[in-house]
C-alpha cells in the first residue's frame, strides 16, 4: 500500500491478493486470529467475471523499491491481518474498483461486510479493467459522494482505495479524490504518484485524463456535476456531490 495523501489517501491491491502474497513482509490473514469467514469458500466461487480484466498488474516485480511514506517498522505488517493494518493506519472506509475475480487474481475477492465489525465502512464502484481502465462519470460521482459522506462523519480517517494490483483503477480514484477535495492539478499530482507508488498508472490513457484536470472544477465535470458548486478552497474541504449537471 501506499500513501498519496498521508493520513487521507491510500491506494494498494486488493486485501486477498496481498495476503495471498508468498512475500513474509505483507500480511498473511485478512482478519484477526486468522478468521476466514469473509473469504469465500471454493464452492461459491464462479469465473463469470474472469473475462473484465485485460491489464495484469498483480505480478509486478517491485523488489527493490522502499517506500517513502511507511510509517512502520521492518516486520511489523507479517504481524497484523489486513483488518488491523487498515485500522492502525487510520483508514475508515474501503472503495473497491475491481469485481470479486478477475485473471491475475488469486481468490476471489473479500465480501463486501468483511471489515464493518472492526469499524471500516466500504463501498463497490467496480470499473472494467480494459481501454484504458478510465471510471465512468458516475462512478467517479458515487466516489465522490461516498468519500465526502465519510469524512463529514470522521474527517481525521483515510479513505483505502483499490483495485486488483493498485496500479491503474484504485490510482485513477485516489487521484481524482485528492484533486477533489485539495484543489491541485492533476499534472503535479501525476509526478507525486510516480514517487509515491513507482508503478503507478497502467496505460498511457489514465496518465492523460490526469494531466488533464486543472483542479476541481475540471474533475467534477468529468464525474457530471456542477464546477461552480464548491466550498472554501482555503479549508480543502470537498464540495457538495449533489449538484448533477
Amino acid at each position: 500500500c501506499s500513501w498519496i495523501v498521508p493520513g487521507r489517501l491510500m491506494v494498494g491491491a486488493d486485501p486477498v491478493t496481498v495476503i495471498c502474497d508468498p512475500n513474509p513482509a505483507t500480511c498473511n490473514s485478512l482478519l484477526p486470529d486468522g478468521d476466514s469467514t469473509a473469504l469465500p469458500s471454493p464452492e461459491d466461487e464462479d469465473d463469470s467475471d474472469l473475462e473484465l480484466a485485460s491489464v495484469d498488474t498483480v505480478s509486478r516485480d517491485f523488489s527493490g523499491y522502499v517506500s517513502m511514506v511507511s510509517s512502520y517498522p521492518a516486520g511489523y505488517l507479517e504481524d497484523l491481518d489486513y483488518a488491523s493494518f487498515l485500522r492502525a493506519s487510520g483508514v475508515g472506509l474501503v472503495l473497491r474498483a475491481n469485481f470479486d475475480r478477475e485473471k491475475g487474481m488469486p481468490a476471489k475477492s473479500y465480501s463486501d461486510d468483511a471489515f464493518e465489525p472492526y469499524g471500516i465502512r466500504h463501498a463497490n464502484i467496480r470499473v472494467v479493467d480494459e481501454q484504458g481502465g478510465l471510471p465512468e462519470k458516475k462512478d467517479l460521482a458515487r466516489a465522490f459522494e461516498a468519500a465526502k459522506d465519510f469524512w463529514d462523519q470522521d474527517p481525521n480517517r483515510a479513505v483505502f482505495v483499490h483495485c486488483k494490483g493498485g496500479f491503474g483503477r484504485s490510482v485513477i480514484f485516489t487521484c481524482c479524490l485528492a484533486i477533489e477535495r485539495f484543489n491541485i492539478s492533476g499534472r503535479a499530482l501525476l509526478g507525486w504518484v510516480h514517487i509515491a507508488r513507482p508503478g503507478a498508472f497502467t496505460t498511457r490513457k489514465q496518465q492523460l485524463f490526469l494531466i488533464d484536470l486543472k483542479g476541481r472544477e475540471d474533475v467534477r465535470r468529468a464525474a457530471g456535476l456542477r464546477s461552480d458548486c464548491v466550498e472554501s478552497e482555503t479549508k480543502a474541504t470537498p464540495s457538495c456531490t449533489g449538484c448533477a449537471v
